[in-house]
């Protein structure tokens, strides 16, 4: 540990420093004035700071004010020969660890420094921890990415996209998907192997490439493509010089063309969307561009001609994917809604539709059944045999009536899915509930209790919030200030009760306090009067 003690006086240094040396594993500098004081940090760049208050020229205080600036982690603690409320007050600002009166008492010294020796081990775990949660971050990156393309492509709420874009560190509400493909055009080409796993090499180095372009989100590569979201910036925030999804679509193309002559590479991309809810739509449209993408590298599905069947496919889908969504969500009374219009908003139908009707349930059904079989646990519960699907499709003696049993099947399976996402969120809470109340005094993150109960931190914040009303952050400070009344009562510091309930600035802890409970921490130890309301509003 590196120790520099600066006053004007030399008995007083000497003192200090013949104290200090029979302590181990610390080196010692001086210095006389407050200007020395600072040049000799940033040489000898120590942990721990004594400084005198009253030196010629730039005093302690001005100091430790440039020293603060020079390394904020740095422990400073002020000695002085006056016990003056407004260098008390100053020292406080600054975030002095510890203010000793003069003439300093040897014991009372070694117990400061073995104290900010135990807070500099702290503080260096406390950066381990950081640097570590940082590489899982790191590598957790990818699939949270790819993770939230999935969740895009599917349907999400405003909440998860939030959350998801914080974790990514990303904003906006516009954007538009893009789907690349390799395709061979020599038949004999498509049963190489060596040959695939050439073409997957080239969308694997694409996506490299991809990066440096735009800002974008990119997925993992499956089934020979690349899927790619691309955020547009907000209204607000755009120039005459719109970029369209053209522009994004040639830019690639223009680099493939510069690397490898671009011969293979197809793109779909679907139409621009300004309601997270609504990028699916782009997905399944950048989907079918790339469908028409055969004579031409490039197909924009706006710019495609439609038939009203492809037109009527495109709404079915969406009908659907709303069914499938709300699913997730939990909404059965919307599920209840949708499935009672499936027979009237599809009663006339020609032998092309009916056919695309039977397909796309059927395509519903087996995910909702997927889906239901990820939530229920009893396996008689499942719905998982082929020979159930079978029978409802070959039995029903028209199609109002296969969409009048498969919509009541959808019914059934979304209270149960319903019924089984409650109850795992209620035990995912109570046991981050559980982890808070015993932990609260510790650095603990939203992360931290998400890694403990087994879930992600967007699925923990949501479900706190729908559970007991509060925020992660809200409900942690109102357990440390509940316990900060009861440690107060006790008549304990200040200081001393900031640490205890997990608080590292004590100025910070007491603005929190008055905040909330209207009466700053002093006067409550005191009993000076009592708090005005005492409600509980959350931490900002």
């Amino acid at each position: 540990m590196r120790i520099l003690v600066a006053d004007d006086e030399q008995i007083m240094l000497d003192s200090i420093c013949q104290m200090l040396g029979s302590l181990a594993d610390i080196t010692l500098e001086t210095a006389r004035t407050g200007r020395e004081a600072i040049d000799k940090a940033y040489s000898f760049n120590p942990d721990v700071v004594l400084i005198d208050i009253r030196m010629p020229g730039i005093n302690g205080l001005e100091a430790l004010s440039e020293l603060r600036r020079l390394k904020p982690n740095m422990i400073t603690i002020v000695i002085s020969a006056y016990d003056n409320f407004h260098y008390a007050q100053e020292s406080i600002r600054l975030g002095v660890f510890e203010y000793l009166l003069k003439p300093i008492n040897k014991a009372r010294l070694l117990g400061t420094i073995d104290k900010a020796k135990r807070e500099l081990e702290k503080e260096e775990q406390r950066r381990q921890e950081n640097l570590e949660l940082r590489e899982k971050y790191k590598k957790l990156l990818p699939y949270i990415e790819n993770e939230f393309l999935q969740s895009l492509i599917s349907g999400i709420d405003e909440l998860a996209f939030k959350e998801y874009q914080e974790l990514l560190g990303a904003s906006f509400h516009i954007g538009f998907f893009m789907v690349i493909s390799y395709i061979d055009l020599q038949e004999v080409y498509k049963e190489n192997i060596e040959l695939k796993y050439y073409f997957r090499n080239k969308l694997a180095e694409l996506v490299g490439d991809i990066r440096n372009l735009f800002p974008c989100f990119i997925g993992q590569i499956k089934n020979n493509r690349i899927v790619i979201f691309i955020p547009l910036p907000n209204l607000q925030d755009r120039v005459e010089t719109e970029k369209t999804p053209q522009y994004y679509g040639e830019r690639v193309l223009q680099h493939l063309r510069e690397k490898n002559n671009g011969e293979g590479f197809r793109i779909g991309i679907g139409s621009i969307y300004s309601s997270p809810h609504h990028f699916k739509f782009s997905y399944h449209e950048a989907v079918q561009a790339l469908n028409h993408a055969i004579n031409e590298p490039l197909k924009i599905y706006p710019q495609l001609k439609k038939t009203p069947d492809d037109l009527w496919e495109k709404e079915l889908c969406q009908y659907f994917q709303e069914i499938l969504d709300s699913l997730r969500f939990g909404h059965t009374n919307r599920i209840e809604t949708l499935v009672a219009g499936l027979a009237s908003t599809y009663s006339v139908l020609n032998k092309k539709q009916s056919d695309l009707f039977r397909f796309h349930l059927l395509s519903l059904l087996l995910d909702v059944c997927k889906l239901s079989n990820e939530n229920l646990n009893n396996e008689e519960e499942k719905y998982n045999s082929f020979q159930r699907v079978f029978f409802l499709f070959t039995q029903a003696k028209s199609l109002p009536d296969l969409s009048l049993q498969v919509g009541e099947l959808i019914i059934y399976l979304a209270h149960r899915i319903k019924e089984s996402q409650d109850g795992q969120i209620t035990i995912v809470v109570q046991k981050a509930k559980q982890i808070i109340e015993e932990d609260y005094a510790n650095q603990l993150s939203l992360k931290e209790v998400a890694c403990a109960v087994n879930v992600s931190p967007f699925y923990l914040s949501r479900v706190f919030r729908e559970e007991i009303g509060a925020g992660f952050v809200e409900y942690l400070t109102k357990v440390r200030l509940e316990k900060a009344l009861e440690l107060l009562a006790q008549g304990i510091s200040v200081k001393e009760c900031c640490f205890s309930v997990g608080y590292n600035d004590p100025n910070y802890f007491s603005r929190l306090f008055k905040k909330h409970y209207n009466v700053t921490p002093t006067q409550y130890r005191d009993g000076e009067f009592e708090m005005k309301g005492g409600g509980f509003s959350g931490e900002n």
